[in-house]
């Protein structure tokens, strides 16, 4: 070896050294875009995304569903931020436990994933406020979303809180760390016409406290028809492929990403299951692909559940299942999981190609579309073959090969000729929920405590009744409204309510009688004295103008056809065992539980511990609350959320994938209970004996409260890893 030769190398070897520690500082590290995709580090990039709400499960959960995620084919993580868990307290900021982004963030980098940030604030998501801290209400002369002064500061206060945290802990790209691009605000086209000319002026502003922060990344708004050329715009719904061409027209300069694929929609208490079939949503993918879109994120991959009092709404459901790719528990929703996973790896092998150009769009029969990118005649080429007939097959001739296209699907093809994927060919196997319980103890540890009705000290009188946020300041679910009322005989009369929500439970002399928003019969004697506990459901999620929100009794109340709105009431705000904190282990262990259960059976107002023996914490686990009515449920001093044992009712027929999906399409689960199963994480668990403790608002049966494996029947863990190494050969 000649001295020529080895200065050479000498002088690669340093060239190769300064190139990898520049990137190792972040010197050399860049996100921009084009018309096409997002460009990292000079390269495009075909994003493949899932969401993911971290408060909506556990820092122990994280790794393996982030796993999960890039196994599932994804290169990407689209989280939200929610201001309301992390500034609860005006000023006292929180980043633990659930609320641990700075670690959530890290995990998805671990995992190999980018990540899309979407700081909104508001970010709706199902959200009680829409993610928004409710003491905002509470501030002098606001308006929500709009240019108001008091919002204006204490939105961009808390954005820029947030940003510094992640700065400080390096997570920009251009720093090192996976969040590749940012949105600010989000969907608030839909509602920008309502504000009027000052919700253009709140447009303005936000895009330029965006444009200020200097992350280095771009920045993106959902629906904002109006936003800059330079902020990213982009489309949220169950199909954006439609939505490409107007896009372009006005954007011809931006990539065309889907940031919100609806994999399925929220549920309310007492509606029958969303459900999406798995065809549809791989339908809707490639549509988006093929037609010219470069991110797609499926919304949600992950919906996992609204513990404590995080569901909004009002009246959604604890879990947050969206018929996502991993259900509430944590496990593979399939056939959906896998035969959408198949389409992503597929998808992977053509990313530079698809990056490359726009589509070659072709029109080879009615309603049959051939959408190709690269070169026909060779290798380099790859074509989408759709049929988007909403009930007729088709045989189609392309390239002298003839394939078989279902109704309402696509195919790849791979060199545009090789059929490696439809849409509507499904594959792989069916989830089989299995419920295993575990052995109950031989003498069963439970007991009971009454809850007073209206107690308190020092309540506040009132001459009519108050409004129930603005009096509870958000901090409990539940205000008593107390007040007598005098006949001269005993009788039977209405109580009416002009306006009222969420539920208000009627108690008359101590007695329950009913739950209403409108009207119940009460029985009076000459003295009666009326207790109704308002409780409230979640605070809106989706609207305008939330500081206007109202809960609990906000009309006129009339009994007996009279006008008792402005008679004395009495004020309690929350609960005694709610405020004594019942709930947590050590508290618990110091109060006297009444042990005769019988006497307790379906009574309401009554807070119950129960000992259950769990064997073992390697398998997802639940509690099923079949037996009661209706409440909150801890775990070992965790607040697993509002349970509601309230039967679903609504339409509920034989879904075909064929055709346009929308939210009320393909129910499943009419007269089941809208949720009987609730999550609990495996860390909340322990093997031995775990205290359950329930707040049962109008009466159930301790008894049948049981924690219990949720399992897949279908498929081991073992089994699983098999075929991800299957896919990931077949599509290496």
């Amino acid at each position: 070896i000649n001295a020529e030769y080895m200065g050479s190398l000498m002088r690669e070897g340093f060239v190769l050294f300064i190139f990898l520690t520049l990137l190792n500082v972040g010197l050399l590290r860049n996100v921009t875009w084009d018309s096409r995709a997002l460009i990292i580090d000079g390269k495009r990039q075909l994003l493949i995304s899932g969401s993911i709400h971290y408060p909506r499960s556990t820092p122990h959960m994280w790794p393996n569903i982030l796993k999960n995620l890039k196994a599932f084919g994804a290169n990407t993580l689209e989280m939200y931020d929610f201001w309301l868990g992390h500034e609860t307290v005006k000023g006292v900021y929180n980043f633990e436990g659930r609320y641990d982004t700075i670690k959530f963030i890290k995990e998805a980098q671990k995992a190999g994933l980018y990540v899309l940030l979407r700081i909104g604030p508001y970010v709706n998501a199902e959200w009680s406020y829409g993610g928004l801290p409710s003491w905002l209400k509470f501030e002098p002369n606001i308006t929500f979303r709009t240019n108001n002064p008091q919002y204006k500061a204490a939105m961009e206060k808390w954005v820029r809180h947030f940003v510094d945290k992640l700065k400080e802990a390096k997570l920009f790209y251009g720093q090192g760390g996976p969040i590749v691009a940012a949105q600010i605000e989000n969907e608030y086209g839909l509602h920008e016409e309502e504000y009027g000319e000052e919700g253009k002026k709140y447009v303005k502003w936000v895009i330029e406290l965006a444009k200020s922060l200097d992350i280095g990344v771009p920045w993106f708004m959902c629906w904002q028809e109006d936003a800059p050329a330079d902020i990213i715009n982009t489309c949220n719904g169950f199909y954006c492929d439609q939505w490409i061409e107007s896009h372009k027209k006005k954007f011809p300069n931006q990539p065309s990403w889907h940031t919100e694929n609806w994999q399925g929609w929220f549920q309310k208490w007492g509606e029958p299951r969303p459900f999406r079939p798995a065809q549809d949503s791989a339908f809707s993918a490639l549509r988006f692909y093929a037609r010219g879109g470069t991110m797609n994120n499926y919304y949600m991959y992950f919906g996992g559940n609204s513990y404590d009092r995080i569901a909004g709404g009002p009246n959604f459901i604890t879990n947050y299942a969206f018929d996502s790719m991993l259900d509430e528990f944590a496990r593979y929703n399939n056939p959906k999981h896998d035969h959408v996973k198949s389409l992503n790896l597929a998808l992977a092998k053509f990313e530079d190609l698809i990056v490359a150009q726009e589509p070659v769009a072709k029109t080879l029969e009615h309603n049959v579309e051939l959408h190709t990118y690269g070169t026909e005649g060779s290798d380099k080429c790859v074509s989408f073959l759709s049929n988007v007939d909403v009930a007729t097959d088709k045989y189609v001739t392309y390239n002298g090969k003839e394939y078989y296209l279902p109704a309402w699907s696509v195919s790849i093809l791979q060199g545009c000729k090789v059929e490696i994927y439809n849409s509507a060919k499904i594959t792989a196997r069916d989830s089989i929920d299995k419920t295993i319980e575990f052995p109950e103890l031989s003498i069963p540890e439970v007991g009971w405590i009454d809850e007073p009705i209206a107690s308190a000290n020092n309540p506040e009188i009132f001459k009519s009744p108050k409004e129930q946020i603005q009096t509870t300041k958000d901090t409990t679910d539940y205000l008593w409204y107390s007040t007598i009322f005098k006949v001269e005989k005993k009788t039977h009369c209405p109580l009416k309510f002009e306006n009222a929500g969420d539920l208000l439970h009627i108690f008359v002399n101590n007695t329950y009688v009913a739950s209403t928003t409108t009207e119940v019969t009460v029985e009076l004697d000459s003295s009666t004295e009326i207790n109704i506990l308002s409780m409230t459901s979640g605070l809106i999620s989706f609207g305008t103008y939330f500081e206007k929100y109202k809960r609990g009794i906000i009309g006129k109340v009339w009994l007996c056809g009279k006008d008792i709105t402005e008679f004395s009431w009495k004020h309690v705000v929350g609960i005694k065992g709610e405020k004594g904190k019942y709930y947590l282990p050590k508290v618990a262990a110091n109060l006297t539980w009444n042990k005769d259960i019988s006497v307790a059976k379906h009574r309401p107002l009554t807070w119950f511990a129960k000992v259950i023996n769990v064997t073992s914490t390697d398998q997802p686990l639940a509690l099923d609350m079949k037996s009661m009515g209706k409440g909150y449920v801890w775990v070992n001093g965790h607040n697993a959320g509002r349970y509601n044992s309230i039967i679903a009712k609504g339409k509920c027929d034989p879904c075909d994938y064929k055709g346009v999906y929308h939210e009320n399409r393909c129910r499943i689960g009419c007269n089941d209970l809208s949720q009987r199963y609730y999550h609990i994480c495996q860390c909340w668990a322990k093997v031995g004996e775990n205290l359950v403790v329930v707040f049962e608002e109008t009466g159930g049966d301790i008894n049948g409260v049981k924690i219990v494996q949720k399992v897949d029947a279908a498929q081991t863990e073992d089994q699983q890893n098999d075929n991800d190494n299957k896919y990931l050969n077949t599509y290496k």
